[in-house]
């Protein structure tokens, strides 16, 4: 008979909600029917070592429940930039935006772009004015913060971290890179290819949605 309650315990202890039922099928009403002394002693040690058994799985159960969670708040849901120096992100957020303006710069030789095409770059602050419909981006280095801020005459304005040796939009995992190739390429209707570029950057939007 104890084998077969300890078996059973074991089955219902793996979910929480079956904790009042654990406590239910404790033997403590038993004992009292023990009519001698022996036999009442043997109850109340597999009453003692049953709770245990009870305590042992519970506390286990709400100790693996916590910590799944808050690895998925922590790891999948909430992404955090990549601690760098203030040297490292200067040089860094330099050799992304002179990439970029090297692109962009040499772009109307191989492809038909607007006549009020313009890209320029200075001070940190990289304008590139793609037309009178298609609109104007702007990128700057945002040194205190450590980031890159972009102005998208179609997505607005965004904030990029440093990320695992990337340039990622924090709140959904978007990288800086694909989400200009995929805007200016719809903007104007030419092929934008970046990969080339320093810090090429493909976010990881896809890793946040499977997560979700």
């Amino acid at each position: 008979m104890n084998a077969s309650r300890f078996k059973l315990i074991g089955q219902l202890v793996n979910d929480s909600r079956y904790f009042r039922k654990l406590h239910r099928l404790t033997p403590l009403g038993l004992k009292n029917n023990c009519s001698t002394p022996c036999e009442k002693e043997n109850m109340t040690t597999l009453c003692f070592q049953q709770n245990e058994l009870i305590n042992h799985y519970c506390t286990k159960q709400q100790f693996h429940s916590s910590a799944s969670t808050f690895s998925s708040d922590s790891d999948d849901k909430h992404l955090r930039a990549t601690e760098i120096s203030e040297a490292d992100y200067e040089a860094w957020a330099e050799e992304t935006l002179d990439s970029l303006s090297e692109y962009f710069e040499d772009f109307p030789e191989t492809e038909q772009c607007n006549d009020d095409y313009d890209c320029a770059y200075g001070n940190g602050v990289l304008t590139l004015h793609l037309g009178s419909t298609e609109g104007t981006y702007v990128l700057n280095k945002q040194t205190p913060n450590k980031q890159i801020w972009l102005s998208s005459p179609l997505s607005g304005p965004k904030r990029f971290d440093y990320y695992q040796g990337q340039w990622v939009y924090l709140r959904d995992g978007t990288g800086l890179h694909k989400l200009l190739e995929e805007e200016i390429s719809e903007g104007t209707g030419l092929k934008i290819d970046l990969k080339k570029c320093k810090f090429y950057t493909y976010g990881v939007a896809e890793r946040l949605a499977k997560s979700n």
